[in-house]
């Protein structure tokens, strides 16, 4: 899941087109490492292109899901999502 994070970024981060980025999040969470480090690859993300970056949170955003969303400039959990 890390370097499809990476991969996913890095195409983001090349295409002038992209204007912001939205997270789809259903996770209950992960190791801890990776959700450590997919958090520093966004807010990387996030200074290095100077977009906003938004996460959704559909389903479940327990733990590293939470955690990863909060790598965003904002976070916007479906009213039936569990947080």
């Amino acid at each position: 899941m890390v370097e499809q994070m990476r991969e996913a970024l890095k195409k983001a981060e090349s295409d002038e087109d992209v204007a912001g980025l939205i997270l789809k999040v259903n996770s209950p969470g992960g190791t801890v490492t990776a959700t450590d480090i997919i958090y520093h690859e966004i807010v990387s993300f996030r200074e290095r292109k100077g977009i906003p970056v938004y996460a959704v949170i559909t389903g479940i955003g327990a733990s590293g899901g939470y955690f990863i969303s909060s790598a965003a400039n904002v976070v916007i959990a479906h009213p039936t999502a569990i947080t």
